[in-house]
């Protein structure tokens, strides 16, 4: 359901049952038609040692939906198998991902874009920073041999 505040209203039906039905913000790009079983497991953090990271083992027999009922900030990656796979946003605010059938290991890691700009205009901060230096230097110098 495109529309959030539909979304928000087809939850609060009565016969709304969010274990059989999820409600995604736009379309899936998998087919989910199929109705097999499939198993889920958070690996322990020690596991992990990330609190910014989630590993999950999944098992099913046909292409599955994986919601993790946590909240779809920007910057959340989803990997399944290392491969990159497509993040969904389910209920309007949490995480959501299309899993083949099979065993499989999903990674969500939190990996905000804010970093890379930060560190680039550190970066380039230092920069200019490093040539006034010099320039600076550069003009006293001459100024001392005049």
């Amino acid at each position: 359901i495109d529309d959030v505040n539909a979304a928000i209203a087809r939850v609060h039906q009565p016969d709304f049952d969010p274990a059989t039905t999820a409600i995604l913000d736009g379309s899936a790009s998998c087919n989910l038609s199929g109705s097999g079983q499939g198993t889920a497991q958070i690996l322990p953090y020690s596991h992990v040692h990330e609190p910014e990271r989630w590993q999950i083992q999944t098992s099913s027999d046909a292409t599955a939906l994986l919601i993790l009922s946590e909240t779809a900030y920007p910057g959340w990656q989803v990997t399944i198998d290392g491969e990159p796979a497509e993040s969904l946003t389910a209920y309007t605010t949490i995480r959501a991902v299309c899993v083949p059938a099979g065993d499989h290991i999903v990674e969500w890691r939190y990996i905000p874009t804010i970093y890379a700009v930060g560190g680039a205009v550190t970066l380039l901060v230092s920069l200019l920073v490093v040539f006034a230096i010099f320039r600076n230097a550069k003009n006293e110098k001459r100024n001392a041999s005049e």
